[in-house]
């Protein structure tokens, strides 16, 4: 295990400065562990797209159990079983497993440690004047706080968003081959979704980078307060400091509030979008059913799908504000440094 998470060397030095724009900001992050995170996004991949075809053979196991014979279902059916068995048993399980395993093990650890250092060695080449006109602890938090911004950004996006592309087209090849109204459905809530992000993302993502801002004052006041206790102890009034710390911490708390307003509409936006497709879905196989044109098992296929998209539709929505709220800390500390 040692020796695969060091695949990635975090001692490898940044390719010149941090550029000043965001993406290019993020792959100068990043270099040293594209190959890396190439092969996560593909197991990712995989393992979203395995995630719906589990509902296939779920339909294929009761499709067969409806048709067969109780007596002879197992001897009529074996290589059903034994490919369900090994499905689910075998074939799943390992693409999960070497999708977490490149992740956690190889990407996590290194990337942090990565950009943490690339950041400190660029830091420390600035002026004094650099660190006489900020607070000591609020330079050190921005650069944990962009490392980790940075490193969140890259995990849930594999984790995340390319699990649910993978299955969404996974998804809309299985409904294809099951109804035409049901892959339009699946189709009208895939635009209807990316509208409701287009609308709110940019809004949490500006709302973030105050956030994020606010909360390193804060911890750059309380810092630099315990760093210099001494001389604070000798000439200050332990009022004033107390007000000073209150004062950062209630600009904290505003942004806070600013921040979740958003976000909660969005949830709810989107809980009310992913109660839809299973009714469409569901609805569109029963009527495929008492029309003669689908099965219990696709009934049974479509329902899975629908559930799975639309629990998806929760953390997913919940990793993509995680993720531009790590954007917006990224940028305020690309700025920053």
């Amino acid at each position: 295990m040692k020796r695969l998470a060091r695949l990635i060397d975090y001692r490898t030095a940044a390719d010149g400065p941090p550029p000043n724009r965001l993406w290019p900001f993020m792959a100068w992050s990043t270099r040293g562990s594209w190959t890396m995170i190439a092969l996560a996004a593909l197991t990712s991949g995989m393992a979203g797209f395995f995630d719906m075809v589990a509902t296939v053979v779920l339909g294929w196991v009761i499709d067969a159990a409806v048709a067969g014979d109780p007596d002879t279902f197992i001897a009529d059916h074996l290589w059903l079983m034994l490919l369900g068995i090994g499905f689910f048993v075998f074939i799943r399980p390992i693409t999960f497993w070497a999708s977490s395993l490149i992740q956690t093990l190889i990407i996590q650890p290194n990337m942090l440690n990565m950009i943490a250092l690339r950041l400190n060695r660029w830091a420390l080449g600035h002026s004094i004047e650099f660190f006489d006109n900020d607070f000591a602890g609020r330079i050190s938090q921005k650069i944990l706080q962009t490392s980790s911004a940075v490193t969140n950004v890259i995990i849930e996006f594999l984790h995340a968003i390319v699990f649910a592309a993978a299955s969404l087209i996974g998804a809309v090849f299985i409904v294809g081959s099951l109804s035409t109204p049901m892959v339009v459905s699946v189709g009208l809530w895939i635009v209807a979704y990316i509208a409701i992000i287009r609308f709110y993302i940019p809004r949490i993502r500006g709302k973030s980078k105050a956030h994020a801002d606010a909360r390193s004052v804060l911890v750059g006041q309380i810092v630099d307060t315990i760093a210099n206790v001494k001389t604070l102890k000798l000439f200050a009034h332990d009022d004033r400091e107390d007000q000073a710390v209150v004062q950062s911490m209630e600009g904290y708390f505003n942004r806070a509030v600013d921040r979740a307003k958003p976000m909660v509409s969005f949830r709810i936006m989107l809980m009310l979008l992913g109660g839809i497709l299973p009714v469409a879905l569901v609805g569109f196989g029963i009527q495929g059913w008492m029309n003669g044109t689908s099965s219990v098992g696709e009934i049974a296929t479509a329902g899975a799908i629908a559930l799975r998209l639309s629990q998806m539709t929760g953390w997913v929505s919940f990793t993509i504000m995680g993720i531009y709220t790590n954007i917006g800390e990224a940028e305020d500390g690309m700025r920053t440094l």
